[in-house]
């Protein structure tokens, strides 16, 4: 029928929820730890880049989802970029920690203006 999900719809939510659920069950050793992302962090982090990006795709199509990409390719090859808009780069390790583990990534001023303009609609 037309109003069926598809097994990799629920596929996604579940990895949705268990990449927000990693987060909640490991809050204290995530906040209290400063050091770099453990493997587990990583594999979630990676995962749950890549739902947003899938989600982005969906929602607000493709263009915006190809900028998203290419801002998380400057950060990791910023350094082949010459003059003043190169840089050294970036790890992937630290880039994936950045973006899922700290109030600067998905957890931060996107939720944050995600739950303000929901709250209002």
């Amino acid at each position: 029928s037309k109003h069926k999900l598809a097994w990799y719809d629920v596929l996604l939510a579940a990895a949705g929820a268990a990449v927000c659920g990693y987060i909640v069950w490991n809050y204290d050793v995530i906040v209290l730890d400063a050091g770099p992302p453990t493997e587990m962090d990583f594999f979630f982090g990676c995962a749950a880049i890549l739902l947003v990006l899938e989600a982005t795709r969906r929602i607000v199509g493709l263009p915006i989802t190809l900028v998203a990409i290419c801002f998380l390719l400057y950060a990791k090859f910023g350094n082949l970029i010459p003059g003043m808009m190169g840089h050294p780069g970036f790890s992937l390790k630290r880039i994936v920690g950045h973006m899922y583990l700290t109030t600067e990534g998905l957890f931060g001023m996107p939720l944050g203006v995600s739950a303000s303009f929901v709250f209002l609609f």
